[in-house]
């Protein structure tokens, strides 16, 4: 009978319980009957005197003893059995791996954060450069505030006179030029009011 086939199908499971309890079986007579002889044998050794009932029960109790603690060390012992320890050799290969992981994320740490260090290098160069420019211009703004301080009043004054005057002269001929446009296009409207008709 092949155990494992007919563990698979469904009334597989009686027939291993079967198969089982028949071994079980043959095991309790076998060890009953081999036990009985050297059990009668202590007892003369010791000088008792027991029946063949009386050693077969001892056997019997010794084979029981015998099978409890089989299913006790096969079936209980492996479920509440400890999980060994690994061995040194996996353990170092482990922790290697471990070593390699933390240091490619220690590699990465460290190049990111060299990145922000050049990333803000660069930045404070940018913001010294902007600030020198600035400072450059400051001085020039400066200097002519004081070139323009310097000169005298009248001198702004016809400056200011002669500013005036252009800007009125250029107010006219803007007027001038907007009013111009405003009759053009009223002009052009009217010709293609008359022509449409």
């Amino acid at each position: 009978m092949d155990i494992g086939t007919s563990f698979r199908t469904i009334g597989g499971y009686m027939e291993l319980l079967r198969y089982l309890l028949d071994g079980i079986a043959k095991l309790w007579t076998t060890a009953i009957a081999w036990l009985s002889p050297p059990i009668q044998r202590l007892a003369g050794l010791l000088g008792m005197s027991l029946s063949a009932q009386q050693s077969q029960l001892i056997a019997a109790l010794a084979v029981a003893m015998l099978i409890a603690w089989l299913v006790a060390k096969v079936f209980v012992g492996s479920v509440w059995r400890k999980p060994r320890p690994k061995a040194f050799a996996a353990r170092a290969n482990d922790i290697a791996r471990n070593l390699v992981q933390i240091s490619a994320e220690a590699d990465a740490l460290l190049e990111e954060m060299g990145s922000v260090i050049n990333t803000s290098d660069a930045a404070v160069k940018q913001y010294e450069r902007q600030l020198a420019e600035l400072a450059a211009r400051e001085e020039e703004i400066s200097s002519r505030i004081d070139a323009l301080n310097r000169v005298s009043i009248p001198a702004a004054q016809h400056f200011a006179h002669l500013y005036e005057k252009a800007e009125r002269r250029s107010a006219w001929r803007d007027y001038a030029l907007n009013g111009l446009q405003i009759l053009l296009a009223l002009v052009l409207f009217a010709i293609g009011l008359i022509l449409s008709r």
